[in-house]
């Protein structure tokens, strides 16, 4: 599964979470069968905690930078 900005958007409906981007500090991606990030991941740029794990992702390549990410 590709990491696009409708697979972000859905899921963050699914979660109850907010569905502008910039407004979540968390983001629950893990089990999700993700291979890579997204470059559509750079419109949260409030992030403080991304959940990854349980995903084929096997880099961390093409993460942005999030500036308030505390925790990955």
């Amino acid at each position: 599964m590709e990491m696009t900005r409708k697979a972000l958007m859905d899921i963050c409906k699914e979660q109850k979470l907010y569905r502008t981007p910039s407004l979540n500090d968390k983001l629950y991606l893990n089990f999700k069968g993700f291979v890579s990030i997204g470059k559509d991941l750079e419109e949260y740029v409030n992030v403080r905690a991304l959940f990854l794990e349980g995903n084929a992702i096997s880099t961390l390549e093409g993460l942005p930078p999030l500036k308030e990410l505390r925790c990955l």
